[in-house]
């Protein structure tokens, strides 16, 4: 499945490359070696325009929303909070059409 977004999301294809490299490299800065995202491949392909949310895919396919803290340096206990999706197919179910919709009521 290929993901369409619209508000609150925003694709990574209209960002400018600085944005990309802002979020890109806050994420790094937060990614615990503990976290479930260290030492993964990942690609940043959204963001939400109403929250710190970025919307990643992994190389194996999985969908992780994290919710950025701006700290800008490694957190712990399970942050940033990351919830994983099997693929774009189950993130739409299960969260990006509910969220598109709340967002325009």
């Amino acid at each position: 499945m290929t993901l369409r977004f619209e508000d609150p999301y925003w694709s990574a294809d209209d960002w400018t490359t600085q944005r990309q490299d802002i979020l890109r490299k806050e994420l790094q800065s937060e990614l615990h070696p503990d976290h479930q995202l260290f030492n993964q491949s990942w690609q940043i392909i959204a963001s939400r325009v109403d929250n710190d949310d970025v919307i990643l895919r992994l190389d194996c396919g999985k969908i992780a929303v994290v919710h950025l803290t701006w700290t800008s340096a490694p957190e712990s206990g399970g942050f940033p909070n990351t919830r994983l999706f099997d693929n774009a197919t189950k993130f739409w179910e299960k969260e990006m059409h509910k969220e598109i919709l709340n967002y325009k009521s």
